[in-house]
């Protein structure tokens, strides 16, 4: 019995040990390189790279895209504006067994003249399942003017931080030229008797927080209603005038070769033996002379009639002066500029003037006006194309774009003009007046930059803007340098750099 019970237990111990080896055995198997293992994905649709093989003008450069596979989107390089956007020759490298749809390698990207980039979306296919990409071309056009997005305030004395020598009508002119700015405090001893008077400051101090009022001599300054009243800068020279405020009073010019230079009266001016000239100068003076120091200062008369035309040449030597009536429609009183468009024969006028022709003496501003150098229109702006009562209005080009600058005036108490600086954009046309015509008969009319620099309706104003364009080492526009002050309001100097082409 015992017998039987020993060899029943050695049975169960071996039947345990051969399942416990099969069972090994099967986990073995499990781990060998001979059991099937999970298949890729058969139908992957992804886009694994994508040229263009035809670019440029030739159609012989090859440029690859950009895939970014989380947005779904391709882009490219800018392509040559000549390259042949109808039919772009494609090369994609796909998962196995994809295909493109359309299932063609030259695609239609046709662009006309005013558009710059087209998108389409290509998908990718593999058997029933797809995916589609944003497919983007560009087209590279030549990038002209400022980027007014990217200005650096130069320096901003406005509003709280006014600069003390222009918040009252002592100061009814300024002038900048890119290394000074003029003020011509014309009174100093009637606000402070330790004021500069007539007096520059240095941009680069500016440029570095520095204010430091550079006196200029006043030797022999004398005569007429205020012996200087306004002023000017041209190639690197000062200009100040006295106010002849009736036909007895002289009307003087006086020039500093430098800051520190004694002052010459280059003109002595007896308006009275002038046939036309009416009663008062010297509120406005309007300096345009050109890089060899030749061309012409004008003075406008304050009551709208005429204004006196005075050539100069050498910066220095003054010809015969010569009254010329004004037009009707260019009659814009004490407020009246007359700028030259540089390169060209051709002026701007513009200003602010009463409206005589209703009951209301309501101020107006004055559509700005395309002269010959006789003053003669030529075009005018329409009425709104540019903010009300702009004055001291300057067209320039820069970087291959035409600029129109201008500042408004906002002369009398009832004004609600904006005082500031406004640049427009009249890049369109081959000459100026095409320019004049293609602006008025746009949709719109919105400043490609504008600066506020506060203030309210004034009786007295002395409003004032200027430009100057700084070169690279390889005689290239770089740099954009906007100036405006306004008496009451304060001055202010922006530069901007040249526009670039941006291939982000």
């Amino acid at each position: 019995m015992q017998t039987y019970i020993k060899n029943k237990i050695m049975l169960k111990i071996h039947h345990l040990f051969m399942m416990s080896a099969l069972a090994a055995g099967f986990m073995l198997a499990g781990c060998s390189d001979d059991y099937p293992s999970a298949k890729e994905n058969p139908y992957a649709n992804d886009l694994l790279s994508i040229k263009i093989l035809n670019a440029g003008p030739e159609g012989n450069i090859e440029v690859e895209g950009t895939i970014d596979e989380d947005a779904k989107t391709i882009k490219f390089p800018k392509l040559d504006k000549e390259s042949n956007f109808s039919g772009l020759q494609i090369s994609a490298t796909l998962s196995d067994g994809a295909h493109l749809e359309p299932e063609t390698n030259v695609l239609d990207f046709t662009m006309d003249d005013a558009t710059t980039q087209v998108t389409k979306t290509i998908r990718v296919k593999n058997h029933n399942r797809y995916k589609d990409y944003f497919m983007t071309v560009r087209k590279r056009v030549p990038v002209f003017g400022a980027n007014f997005e990217k200005g650096t305030e130069i320096c901003n004395f406005t509003g709280t931080s006014m600069y003390k020598y222009i918040a009252s009508a002592q100061t009814r002119c300024t002038a900048f030229d890119g290394k000074y700015v003029l003020i011509c405090y014309r009174n100093p001893t009637a606000d402070d008797p330790t004021a500069p008077g007539a007096h520059v400051l240095k941009v680069s101090d500016l440029e570095q927080g520095i204010v430091n009022p550079i006196s200029l001599s006043l030797d022999g300054v004398s005569g007429g209603t205020f012996p200087y009243n306004a002023g000017a800068l041209a190639g690197g020279h000062i200009y100040l005038a006295s106010l002849s405020g009736a036909p007895a009073s002289p009307l003087k010019i006086y020039y500093y070769e430098t800051p520190e230079s004694t002052p010459e009266c280059i003109a002595d001016i007896n308006v009275s033996e002038i046939a036309g000239a009416a009663n008062r100068h010297g509120d406005v003076m309007s300096m345009n002379l050109d890089k060899d120091g030749n061309g012409f200062v004008f003075f406008p008369a304050n009551d709208y009639s005429e204004a006196l035309r005075i050539p100069i040449s050498n910066f220095k030597n003054v010809g015969t002066p010569t009254s010329i009536e004004l037009q009707a429609d260019n009659k814009a009183g004490m407020c009246m500029h007359i700028n030259r468009i540089e390169g060209t024969d051709d002026y701007i006028l513009s200003g602010a003037r009463v409206n005589l022709l209703g009951s209301t003496g309501k101020l107006s501003g004055m559509n700005l006006s395309l002269c010959d150098e006789g003053l003669n229109s030529k075009i005018r702006l329409n009425t709104n194309t540019v903010a009300a009562e702009s004055d001291d209005a300057r067209l320039f080009t820069f970087n291959g774009a035409r600029y129109l600058l201008t500042a408004p005036v906002a002369f009398g108490s009832s004004s609600t003009a904006t005082p500031g600086m406004y640049v427009y954009d009249l890049t369109k046309g081959t000459n100026t007046q095409e320019s004049f015509q293609l602006f008025n008969d746009a949709e719109s009319h919105e400043a490609a930059y504008r600066f506020l620099v506060g203030g309210s309706g004034i009786s007295s104003p002395g409003i004032n803007t200027n430009y100057f364009i700084e070169k690279d080492a390889d005689g290239n526009d770089s740099v954009l340098w906007l100036y405006v002050g306004r008496t009451e309001s304060g001055f202010a100097i922006m530069k901007f750099p040249a526009a670039k082409e941006d291939d982000e």
